[in-house]
């Protein structure tokens, strides 16, 4: 075993693989200084700094105007607040103002959607009237509208996005695997510690030495890849903690149920603006990238081989934004480079939404 678990390491850690490391590394350290600079971007709809970065501001706004249903979907975790503390400290009051802004417009269906627990999601934001999905999208509680206001209280008031799975995944006996693992590299890892939750377990190193940690979440990553095969879990490695996590606590899941509820309902969006960050928002952003190349398919094909986009009207106008250079270069994707990015990207929005209500109103 050992010998295959070190074969497995020198056959992986190949001089491409440290060469990509060193690069990716290096970008990182490049984001964070550039992230503690201030953005100064402007309030008004023009000058942007937003607009130096080759973003689709404008077309966004555009879209946004003519939308009739919109479905705006933005991660929480180091997209609109830093994963450095667990569980996330309390967003700026202008944050939550700006998200309850977006969530009081009828044309609008949003979801912050976190990592944390439902409890820990509802103390943060459950007054923001948006709707949440907790522990990677399993759980999600609706947004407040007009019709259901006053309804949503309590944790109670959670559905999950597979209730036919909820006796399995309440089965936790794949924690009695991990947990020991993990524990044994916390006694071995000064400032690390194992975070526990319903569908996942963390081991965080952001209070480790930064290379000490990282060497040590390696090791990690391939133990638990091991005794993990045949669970019915997955693991990842992410900033500064390695995550095992069960298969159905996905993000990309529970985008699916929204636009599966869509398309049952008749209320197909005609405007997606979708924001992540990391690799574990991947899977999320990917579902709508590829409906992004149906809809760019269907422009040039012949009628009978077009394809429906599910949840989506044919021509809508889809706006994916990652945090982190990691994504300049990817196909059907945007870059904001820091935190405040995405900030600053939903105050323009929550505004511009101002404006256009008090032209209609006037």
């Amino acid at each position: 075993l050992r010998h295959s678990k070190l074969y497995r390491f020198v056959t992986t850690h190949t001089a491409s693989y440290w060469a990509k490391s060193f690069v990716t590394e290096l970008a990182d350290a490049s984001a964070l200084n550039y992230q503690s600079t201030s953005l100064e971007i402007g309030s008004s709809l023009t000058g942007l700094k937003l607009e130096s970065a080759s973003l689709p501001i404008r077309q966004l706004l555009s879209g946004y105007r003519k939308a009739k249903r919109r479905l705006i979907l933005i991660t929480l975790e180091d997209t609109l607040a830093p994963a450095d503390k667990m569980p996330i400290g309390n967003l700026p009051s202008s944050v939550k103002v700006n998200l309850r802004t977006l969530a009081k417009d009828p044309k609008n269906i949003i979801y912050i959607i976190s990592s944390t627990t439902q409890q820990h999601l509802t103390a943060l934001l459950g007054n923001s009237r948006c709707g949440l999905a907790a522990e990677h999208g399993y759980y999600y509680r609706p947004q407040v509208s007009t019709s259901n206001e006053g309804k949503i209280k309590n944790e109670n008031d959670w559905l999950s996005v597979d209730p036919d799975e909820n006796a399995n995944i309440k089965n936790t006996a794949w924690k009695l695997s991990v947990i020991p693992v993990m524990s044994y590299f916390t006694e071995r890892t000064p400032g690390a510690v194992v975070e526990q939750q319903e569908l996942s377990v963390a081991w965080h190193y952001q209070n480790a030495d930064s290379d000490f940690g990282a060497w040590q979440a390696k090791d990690l990553q391939v133990h638990l890849e091991d005794i993990s095969s045949n669970l019915p879990v997955e693991v990842y490695q992410m900033k500064k903690r390695v995550e095992v996590r069960h298969v159905k606590a996905k993000k990309s899941l529970f985008a699916d149920k929204l636009l599966l509820k869509l398309q049952e309902e008749k209320q197909e969006a005609d405007f997606v603006l979708c924001v992540g960050s990391g690799r574990s928002d991947d899977n999320l952003l990917q579902v709508f990238v590829h409906l992004q190349e149906v809809i760019q398919a269907n422009d040039k094909a012949i009628p009978e081989y077009k394809q429906a986009p599910l949840g989506l009207s044919a021509s809508a106008n889809i706006f994916c934004f990652k945090v982190g250079l990691e994504a300049r270069g990817r196909s059907g994707l945007h870059t904001l480079d820091t935190i405040a990015h995405v900030r600053e990207l939903v105050s323009i929005v929550a505004d511009f939404g101002n404006k256009i209500k008090d032209s209609t109103d006037t």
